[in-house]
Formats: C-alpha cells, sequence, structure tokens
C-alpha cells in the first residue's frame, strides 16, 4: 500500500456541488466585508458630524454672546 497510486474521481454532480458552496462562499464572504465596513464608515461618519455640529453650535453661541 505504501506504494500505491491513489486515484480519487470526482463526479460532475460532485464538482458542480462543490463549485456552488464555493461561489456561495465568496459571495457571502463579500457581501460581510461590504456591510461590516459600511457600518464601519457609518460609525466614524456619525462620530465627527456630531463633534463637527458641537463644535459649530459652540462657536455660533460665542459669537452670538459678543454682540449682545
Amino acid at each position: 500500500m505504501s506504494g500505491e497510486l491513489f486515484i480519487c474521481y470526482i463526479d460532475p454532480g460532485t464538482g458542480s456541488f462543490v463549485a456552488q458552496v464555493a461561489a456561495a462562499a465568496a459571495i457571502g464572504i463579500i457581501i460581510s466585508i461590504k456591510s461590516f465596513w459600511l457600518n464601519i464608515k457609518l460609525f466614524f461618519t456619525s462620530l465627527f458630524s456630531k463633534k463637527q455640529a458641537s463644535e459649530d453650535e459652540n462657536s455660533e453661541n460665542s459669537e452670538d454672546s459678543g454682540l449682545n
């Protein structure tokens, strides 16, 4: 047995199944990464927009108090 060559046969049905599983896994990974990246982007966008809005309000309040 140590010197024998073992040849595996994959019939067309099994090959098709393996191809479908590989395609589904690739598409799932791509969609997961895209969704995860969108969540990260939205988090930082909202974080910086809130900071920007609070800075704008503070600058408007200081300008208004100087006019009185």
